[in-house]
Protein backbone atom coordinates (compact mmCIF):
# COMPACT_ATOMS: atom_id res chain seq x y z
CA UNK A 1 0.00 0.00 0.00
CA UNK A 2 1.45 3.64 -0.60
CA UNK A 3 2.22 5.37 2.43
CA UNK A 4 0.54 9.24 2.23
CA UNK A 5 1.85 12.01 4.07
CA UNK A 6 -0.34 14.27 4.98
CA UNK A 7 1.26 18.18 5.75
CA UNK A 8 -1.26 20.86 6.74
CA UNK A 9 0.52 24.95 5.87
CA UNK A 10 -0.75 27.83 6.99
CA UNK A 11 0.44 31.37 6.91
CA UNK A 12 0.59 34.64 7.65
CA UNK A 13 -1.84 33.99 11.18
CA UNK A 14 -0.93 37.48 12.39
CA UNK A 15 -2.01 36.86 16.48
CA UNK A 16 -5.45 34.67 15.61
CA UNK A 17 -4.33 31.94 18.48
CA UNK A 18 -8.28 30.63 18.41
CA UNK A 19 -8.19 30.32 14.50
CA UNK A 20 -5.12 28.65 14.24
CA UNK A 21 -5.95 25.84 17.29
CA UNK A 22 -9.36 25.27 15.67
CA UNK A 23 -7.10 24.39 12.43
CA UNK A 24 -4.84 21.93 14.21
CA UNK A 25 -7.55 20.52 16.39
CA UNK A 26 -9.37 19.90 12.92
CA UNK A 27 -6.35 18.11 11.40
CA UNK A 28 -4.37 16.24 14.68
CA UNK A 29 -5.63 12.68 13.76
CA UNK A 30 -4.61 12.69 10.16
CA UNK A 31 -2.16 14.97 9.62
CA UNK A 32 1.69 13.87 9.59
CA UNK A 33 3.59 17.32 10.27
CA UNK A 34 1.82 20.75 10.65
CA UNK A 35 4.25 24.00 8.85
CA UNK A 36 3.52 27.39 9.84
CA UNK A 37 5.24 30.15 7.67
CA UNK A 38 5.68 32.75 9.37
CA UNK A 39 3.80 35.98 10.29
CA UNK A 40 2.40 34.21 13.56
CA UNK A 41 5.39 32.57 15.11
CA UNK A 42 4.57 33.25 18.36
CA UNK A 43 0.88 31.85 18.33
CA UNK A 44 2.30 28.33 16.72
CA UNK A 45 5.25 27.78 19.38
CA UNK A 46 3.01 28.28 21.88
CA UNK A 47 0.19 25.72 20.42
CA UNK A 48 3.28 23.02 19.44
CA UNK A 49 3.99 23.50 23.22
CA UNK A 50 0.84 22.43 24.14
CA UNK A 51 0.82 19.60 21.38
CA UNK A 52 4.35 18.19 21.91
CA UNK A 53 2.50 14.83 20.16
CA UNK A 54 2.37 16.32 16.83
CA UNK A 55 5.38 16.96 14.32
CA UNK A 56 5.11 21.30 14.22
CA UNK A 57 7.54 23.25 12.15
CA UNK A 58 8.28 27.06 11.34
CA UNK A 59 9.92 29.50 10.08
CA UNK A 60 9.75 33.36 11.38
CA UNK A 61 8.48 36.00 8.71
CA UNK A 62 8.71 40.00 8.23
CA UNK A 63 6.33 40.32 11.30
CA UNK A 64 8.01 37.85 13.43
CA UNK A 65 10.17 40.77 15.00
CA UNK A 66 11.34 39.00 18.37
CA UNK A 67 11.66 35.42 16.49
CA UNK A 68 15.19 33.97 16.34
CA UNK A 69 13.84 31.36 14.22
CA UNK A 70 15.32 30.71 10.95
CA UNK A 71 13.75 31.98 7.95
CA UNK A 72 14.21 28.31 6.06
CA UNK A 73 13.33 25.14 6.29
CA UNK A 74 13.95 21.77 4.28
CA UNK A 75 12.58 18.45 4.91
CA UNK A 76 11.86 15.26 2.98
CA UNK A 77 8.64 13.13 2.22
CA UNK A 78 8.62 10.27 -0.07
CA UNK A 79 11.87 11.00 -1.88
CA UNK A 80 10.57 14.51 -2.67
CA UNK A 81 12.49 17.97 -1.19
CA UNK A 82 10.79 20.13 0.21
CA UNK A 83 11.45 24.27 1.00
CA UNK A 84 9.42 26.33 2.96
CA UNK A 85 10.25 29.52 3.88
CA UNK A 86 8.10 32.90 4.28
CA UNK A 87 8.80 33.94 1.04
CA UNK A 88 9.92 38.22 2.32
CA UNK A 89 13.27 37.19 1.61
CA UNK A 90 12.84 36.57 -2.23
CA UNK A 91 10.60 39.23 -2.43
CA UNK A 92 7.37 37.04 -3.79
CA UNK A 93 5.42 39.85 -3.77
CA UNK A 94 7.21 41.15 -7.21
CA UNK A 95 7.31 37.81 -8.23
CA UNK A 96 8.42 34.31 -7.38
CA UNK A 97 11.52 34.16 -9.93
CA UNK A 98 13.93 34.63 -7.02
CA UNK A 99 12.31 31.98 -4.79
CA UNK A 100 12.32 29.62 -7.97
CA UNK A 101 15.93 29.89 -8.30
CA UNK A 102 16.71 29.33 -5.08
CA UNK A 103 14.68 26.18 -4.75
CA UNK A 104 15.94 24.92 -7.95
CA UNK A 105 19.67 25.31 -6.18
CA UNK A 106 18.74 23.34 -3.52
CA UNK A 107 16.92 20.82 -5.35
CA UNK A 108 13.37 21.04 -4.32
CA UNK A 109 10.51 19.83 -5.54
CA UNK A 110 7.99 21.16 -3.84
CA UNK A 111 8.12 25.12 -2.25
CA UNK A 112 5.67 26.04 0.22
CA UNK A 113 5.98 30.38 1.07
CA UNK A 114 3.74 32.60 2.40
CA UNK A 115 3.61 36.71 2.73
CA UNK A 116 1.29 37.41 -0.42
CA UNK A 117 -1.76 36.17 1.81
CA UNK A 118 -3.25 35.09 -1.73
CA UNK A 119 -3.63 31.21 -1.91
CA UNK A 120 -1.87 30.09 -5.00
CA UNK A 121 -1.02 26.37 -6.33
CA UNK A 122 1.16 25.96 -9.29
CA UNK A 123 3.67 23.93 -11.47
CA UNK A 124 7.07 25.82 -12.62
CA UNK A 125 9.81 24.03 -14.29
CA UNK A 126 9.09 21.00 -12.73
CA UNK A 127 8.31 22.15 -9.23
CA UNK A 128 5.23 22.77 -7.49
CA UNK A 129 4.64 26.12 -5.64
CA UNK A 130 2.15 26.16 -3.09
CA UNK A 131 1.45 29.26 -0.85
CA UNK A 132 -1.76 28.58 1.43
CA UNK A 133 -2.97 31.79 1.68
CA UNK A 134 -3.41 33.81 5.20
CA UNK A 135 -5.18 32.20 8.03
CA UNK A 136 -6.22 35.87 9.21
CA UNK A 137 -6.31 39.32 8.00
CA UNK A 138 -7.71 38.50 4.17
CA UNK A 139 -11.27 38.98 2.76
CA UNK A 140 -10.64 35.05 1.57
CA UNK A 141 -8.40 33.19 4.53
CA UNK A 142 -7.33 30.31 3.61
CA UNK A 143 -4.62 26.94 4.85
CA UNK A 144 -3.43 24.41 2.49
CA UNK A 145 -3.56 20.49 2.85
CA UNK A 146 -0.91 19.14 0.93
CA UNK A 147 -1.03 14.97 0.39
CA UNK A 148 2.74 13.40 -1.11
CA UNK A 149 3.33 10.22 -1.72
CA UNK A 150 6.30 8.82 -4.43
CA UNK A 151 3.45 9.08 -7.21
CA UNK A 152 1.81 12.61 -7.05
CA UNK A 153 1.30 15.15 -4.73
CA UNK A 154 -1.72 16.71 -3.82
CA UNK A 155 -2.21 20.25 -2.98
CA UNK A 156 -5.90 21.57 -1.90
CA UNK A 157 -6.36 24.99 -0.64
CA UNK A 158 -8.76 24.88 2.18
CA UNK A 159 -10.78 28.16 2.72
CA UNK A 160 -12.42 29.15 6.03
Amino acid sequence: MTRIVRIIVFSDSHGDYERLADIIGRHRGDADMFIHLGDGEEEFLKLAGVHPELDMRSVRGNCDWRSSGKSIGMIQACGKKILYTHGHNYRVKNGLSGLCHAARGMGAKVVLFGHTHTAMSAAEDGMLLINPGSIAESQKRSYAIVDICEEYIKPQIIPL
